[in-house]
């Protein structure tokens, strides 16, 4: 049995298609130069999206937040929205997958060693598709926390999606939990290494200050929904919350069950309308209800 899901699962890796540089190809023939600036210097930005039975949710603002990443490390791409929307689509419909995670990933392209660079040179472009988690299961039982023993990087990653994300891997190496809390250099809590964070406290939604934050599509869509309240959290209130749950493009809103030894409800009433809203609103752009 074993074998038989290892050869399916090397199956469907080698028949993945990925969009690199203008072309749609197996990911297995995908080839980066070793001297991609993204490799050497993690010079890039990226952005990541999810699609719903074969529609990409909320397209606007990630491009949006895409291309102004773009423009604030100026790396200049040979495509507008317009274009990224067609291969982005294209991409979803060639793997056969109506609900996907879809990650992008832009970098300024071959150097020739150390910072100076060749503004002739054309970017590297890179597309590819995954599998989506099991969000019907993350809702149910939740996700454990930790606190990160990694600050969070300075403010330039609040305004740039980069690729440059050696902290927040670190800090995922130093836990055994599913996210860590990360604090900012003034010891404030900030965010997860890959999403946003909120507590729920006599019913009231809270969250760290935005403008201190990447600016989330998914918090935004949120914020949208339900009335968020911005303030300074510190570990205390996390841990004397009534419920915590963070969100990200890939998951949408998920419950926390533990957060450094204390646990937490994971169906908790307004928890339960959040997951209500988010759908709606998925359907609603969609098309077609969301089968979480």
């Amino acid at each position: 049995m074993l074998n038989i899901i290892s050869n399916i699962m090397k199956k469907t890796k080698e028949h993945l298609i990925v969009y690199l540089n203008g072309k749609f190809i197996s990911k297995s023939a995908a080839k980066i130069s070793p001297d991609d600036r993204g490799f050497t210097l993690g010079d890039g930005v990226f952005d990541t999206l999810r699609t719903y039975h074969g529609k990409l949710f909320s397209f606007d603002r990630h491009a949006a937040r895409l291309f102004q990443g773009l423009s604030e490390t100026k790396i200049s791409i040979p495509f507008d929205k317009s274009e990224l929307r067609i291969i982005l689509e294209n991409l979803v419909c060639k793997n056969t997958e109506n609900d996907a995670v879809v990650r992008i990933t832009i970098t300024r392209g071959i150097g020739k060693g150390g910072y100076k660079f060749d503004s002739a040179t054309a970017p590297t472009v890179y597309a590819v598709t995954r599998a989506v988690p099991n969000i019907a299961s993350l809702r149910r039982k939740g996700v454990t926390l930790s606190n990160s023993v990694i600050p969070r990087p300075l403010p330039f990653i609040n305004v740039v999606k980069t690729i440059s994300l050696g902290a927040m891997a670190l800090a995922r190496i130093f836990s055994n939990t599913y996210e860590v809390v990360m604090k900012d250099y003034e010891g404030k809590i900030s965010e997860c290494s890959a999403s946003t964070l909120y507590l729920i406290k006599n019913g009231k939604v809270k969250m760290p200050f935005r403008k201190k934050i990447l600016p989330s599509i998914t918090c935004s869509i949120l914020c949208e929904l339900i009335k968020i309240e911005e303030s300074d959290i510190a570990e205390k209130h996390l841990l004397n919350a009534d419920a915590l749950f963070i969100s990200s493009t890939s998951t949408g809103p998920i419950p926390v069950s533990l957060y450094e030894g204390r646990k937490f409800q994971t169906q908790h009433p307004i928890l339960k309308k959040i997951y209500s809203l988010y759908d709606e609103r998925i359907e609603s752009e969609c098309n077609q209800k969301s089968k979480l």
